[in-house]
């Protein structure tokens, strides 16, 4: 299954990412940042969005420092049994609104 994550920060699109979801791994295989990231050298904030879904939690995190950009992917396995369907965001600051769009 592939899966395109686009994450906003502010209601301003950040990240795109496609990733590829199959029964024993995940990869990301595109990653993009906008053209408004690119040029944001002094935007400061940390974003973590979790994407839960039956078999994978994903964890992507993006922090946006003094012009440089750090992402983390973080997945770990759920238990077969459990199943969990939500998606969850949150945002680092006191300014704006953070959102996770989910497209398969």
């Amino acid at each position: 299954m592939i899966v395109t994550v686009a994450v906003t920060a502010a209601q301003v699109p950040v990240l795109e990412l496609e990733v590829v979801l199959d029964e024993t791994s995940v990869r990301v295989v595109q990653a993009e940042w906008t053209a408004v990231v690119r040029r944001a050298a002094d935007v400061t904030e940390l974003v973590n969005f979790w994407l839960l879904s039956a078999v994978f939690v994903v964890e992507v995190g993006v922090s946006l420092i003094g012009g440089l950009v750090v992402v983390g992917l973080i997945v770990e396995m759920l238990d077969a049994g459990l199943v969990v369907l939500s998606l969850g965001s949150e945002l680092g600051g006191a300014d704006g609104e953070a959102g996770l769009l989910l497209g398969v």
